[in-house]
């Protein structure tokens, strides 16, 4: 499975931070820059991927933690339907 943004999410960057609106339900969110990474990173990638990818810039993290952490991650942005599951 991989993950892409949810159609109805708008982004952009706001004084340094990426910020989300997610038009339908009018919520606003702050992305930190490892959420903000997996974000831009959003358009097909599976979780795997996702950890490789945090896992070059942070190669003093546990890869099982970080594992955790972006499944853990991934599923809270899955809960606010700011992304959607891309089956295949």
């Amino acid at each position: 499975m991989s993950y892409v943004r949810h159609p109805q999410v708008l982004w952009d960057d706001v004084d340094g931070q990426l910020v989300l609106c997610h038009t339908e339900t009018a919520q606003y969110y702050e992305l930190n820059p490892m959420g903000e990474k997996l974000w831009r990173a959003c358009d097909g990638i599976d979780l795997e991927a996702m950890t490789r990818l945090l896992a070059e810039t942070h190669p003093e993290v546990d890869l099982a933690s970080l594992a955790g952490d972006v499944r853990s991650y991934v599923a809270t942005l899955l809960e606010e339907n700011l992304l959607c599951l891309r089956e295949g």
